[in-house]
């Protein structure tokens, strides 16, 4: 055992090094090694850190991590825990599509969009014409009309939507009476 005077190895890589050694390890892992280890803490509690686990693991754009607000209540997350934002992409959103749908909608995020669109697609308890109304709904009234055309065509290359058309039409026909 090292004494508290010594540096281990591991402590004598520079910083990016470490971050990028810890990337590789499962989420469990990582924030037992930041318990155990307080020169790793600042790492660990890194916004940018998880924004690149994020990336690595999930495949979602940076950018998407950072803009993302906690599920129900649009709060930001806390300072002090960005992991969680990473564990709420892994978990909650990947079991509940639909919710990760309105958020890349909300963000304007076409390549999580389409992701979520094909999460939808392999999520038969999750699928229904509900996700879809509200992301039509979304996307026109934040205005993109980019949202509104990959959607449609989401619509039309879905094997589960027997009837697109009436789809689309209740959806504006609803839209245009409020």
């Amino acid at each position: 055992m090292l004494s508290n005077s010594k540096k281990s190895y591991f402590d004598m890589l520079p910083r990016e090094l470490r971050a990028q050694i810890l990337l590789e390890l499962p989420i469990g892992t990582i924030l037992m090694i930041c318990n155990v280890y307080s020169s790793l803490k600042s790492i660990c509690q890194s916004e940018y850190f998880w924004a690149l686990k994020t990336e690595k693991d999930l495949s979602y754009p940076r950018e998407f991590y950072f803009s993302l607000k906690r599920p129900f209540s649009n709060d930001v997350y806390p300072t002090n825990k960005p992991y969680w934002k990473y564990l709420d992409l892994k978990y909650y959103y990947q079991r509940f599509p639909s919710q990760l749908l309105l958020e890349a909608i909300r963000q304007g995020n076409e390549t999580v969009i389409e992701r979520a669109l094909e999460l939808l697609n392999l999520s038969q308890r999750d699928f229904s014409y509900f996700p879809l109304e509200y992301a039509f709904k979304d996307a026109i009234e934040q205005n993109r009309p980019h949202i509104v055309k990959l959607l449609i065509k989401y619509c039309f290359q879905h094997p589960l939507l027997g009837d697109i058309p009436s789809l689309l039409l209740k959806f504006f026909s609803s839209s245009s009476s409020s």
